[in-house]
């Protein structure tokens, strides 16, 4: 998608490129984002606090079955 035309009224004109011609190599575009790795950072936190959680509660349940 592209812009085609802007108006004065804050409208906007899209057009769409369609080929059906086979393409030999595909390209795409690389955003970069600036607070990514802090983005990847909360993923590590709350990946390792599931884990955390997940055997904590396997050891109480292990103590649970033991006193029974």
């Amino acid at each position: 998608m592209q812009v085609q035309k802007v108006n004065p009224d804050r409208s906007i004109e899209l057009g769409v490129k369609e080929s059906s011609a086979i393409l030999k190599y595909i390209t795409i575009k690389a955003y970069k984002f600036p607070f990514i790795l802090i983005l990847w950072f909360g993923v590590a936190i709350t990946a390792i606090g599931m884990f955390i959680s997940m055997f904590h509660r396997m050891s109480q349940n292990r103590r649970k079955t033991d006193q029974v």
